[in-house]
């Protein structure tokens, strides 16, 4: 089975893991908060891309710089989890920032997601991590990457999520390349 990455760990439980090619594996699963409920306001950096009224998340801008963060905060106990932070997760950085360090980190504003047909702000959410075979990545990880870490250099996340009240369903709200 593909390892979970560190920051998801506590509340990605797995749904599938599936063999691409070159070795590279997809592992998906639900969210489910600590608490056990599966219900989550989505907070987002506030950028959009897509067309019309079905548009995915996207990069927002903070200090004239872009940023991409998502954090899923629990309906029930208020919990904020962190899903995915483009500076801080996958091959961009993971691997890039042991090189060149994080910029500055900035505090932008987060906003909750909308549901397209109601409005309601509650979804259940599920996550899609496409990362490269153990051998794959430690080799092009050129030294970076180690055996306990490779799988926190995945190459690509996306999440699929579904409105609570009205059962809206938005496949590809996320889909991230961070490579």
């Amino acid at each position: 089975m593909h390892p979970i990455p560190k920051h998801l760990r506590a509340i990605l439980k797995p749904t599938e893991v599936v063999a691409a090619v070159d070795n590279d594996t997809e592992l998906g699963g639900d969210l489910v908060c600590t608490c056990g409920a599966n219900e989550f306001i989505l907070l987002h950096t506030g950028g959009f891309a897509g067309k019309g009224k079905l548009r995915g998340v996207g990069y927002g801008k903070s200090d004239g710089q872009d940023f991409l963060i998502i954090k899923a905060m629990c309906t029930s106990c208020d919990t904020e989890h962190l899903v995915f932070d483009d500076d801080l997760h996958g091959w961009n950085g993971y691997v890039c920032a042991a090189d060149e360090g994080l910029r500055g980190r900035p505090r932008p504003p987060l906003v909750p997601w909308e549901c397209s047909k109601c409005s309601c702000t509650a979804h259940n959410a599920s996550v899609w991590i496409v990362g490269e075979g153990r051998e794959h990545a430690l080799e092009n990880g050129e030294g970076i990457l180690t055996d306990e870490d490779w799988f926190e250099a995945f190459g690509s996340l996306g999440m699929d999520i579904k409105c609570v009240t009205c059962e809206f369903k938005l496949g590809g709200w996320l889909s991230h390349e961070t490579m």
